[in-house]
């Protein structure tokens, strides 16, 4: 069966590129891919893998037909490879720098991998590099990154019955002086710097949901009668928090 050339102008769909790398995958081990593996693999029903290898093979990214082993052109084979480099680039970034779960990392990776520019994906490989050339990122930086008590509250004892903590963050953190504060202080119509977000995961995640991240610029634009709830501008929006929650943002 000849091979048929690769629109360009084509944009495939998530579940397309899926398929492609899943082709790819087995392709790799045994030559070939059949719509019984592909069924497997993705935890779906051969009569919806059946439609999707029609719309590869239309597009000539796929050499299919029915009941017959599955191969792709050099153009799908170009696509997949690209989808498949994305897929452990960023799996390898959330697994060995941010220490997500392999489950979890690959879940992500799934998602991440059909929706950031290969610009992005440039940086991810250039950020690998630089942490495995350049001589002064060490191991013990992203230990203290991973074990610090001020962004990762609520971390367990080690083996030998301490705390890994880095005592300049700590000390950084701690030092409620003139200029630094938590929200709630802050004068109306005054305009801020968020340093960090105190609290235990769920706290923060709230305050992450709302928006208010370190490092924005906020300005406190009205407090409500009750006095318990503050009106931030962030970005030319409107933010509405409980002065409760505004305790644990810490700002300069």
């Amino acid at each position: 069966m000849g091979s048929k050339k690769h629109n360009t102008k084509i944009k495939l769909t998530k579940a397309l590129e899926d398929y492609l790398e899943t082709i790819f995958r087995f392709s790799q081990k045994q030559g070939f891919a059949r719509v019984k593996d592909i069924a497997e693999k993705r935890e779906v029903k051969p009569g919806s893998v059946s439609p999707a290898m029609k719309r590869l093979s239309k597009f000539g990214l796929i050499e299919y037909a029915q009941r017959e082993y599955i191969k792709l052109t050099p153009s799908g084979e170009e696509i997949a490879r690209k989808v498949f480099s994305r897929h452990k680039i960023l799996k390898k970034f959330l697994q060995e720098i941010l220490h997500i779960p392999a489950e979890v990392a690959e879940e992500n990776a799934c998602a991440m991998e059909h929706v950031l520019t290969s610009e992005v994906i440039d940086n991810f490989v250039k950020l690998f590099e630089f942490l495995l050339i350049c001589p002064d990122v060490s191991d013990s930086y992203w230990d203290k990154f991973h074990n610090c008590h001020v962004i990762h509250p609520g971390l367990e004892k080690i083996e030998n019955d301490s705390f890994l903590n880095c005592s300049s963050c700590i000390k950084q953190v701690n030092s409620k002086n003139d200029l630094q504060k938590d929200l709630s202080q802050i004068k109306l119509g005054n305009s801020v710097k968020i340093l960090h977000i105190e609290g235990d995961k769920i706290t923060r995640r709230k305050l992450l949901d709302f928006g208010v991240l370190p490092g924005d610029k906020v300005m406190v634009k009205n407090k409500l009668s009750n006095e318990e709830e503050i009106i931030l501008e962030l970005e030319d929006l409107d933010v509405q928090l409980p002065v409760e929650l505004c305790r644990y943002i810490i700002v300069e």
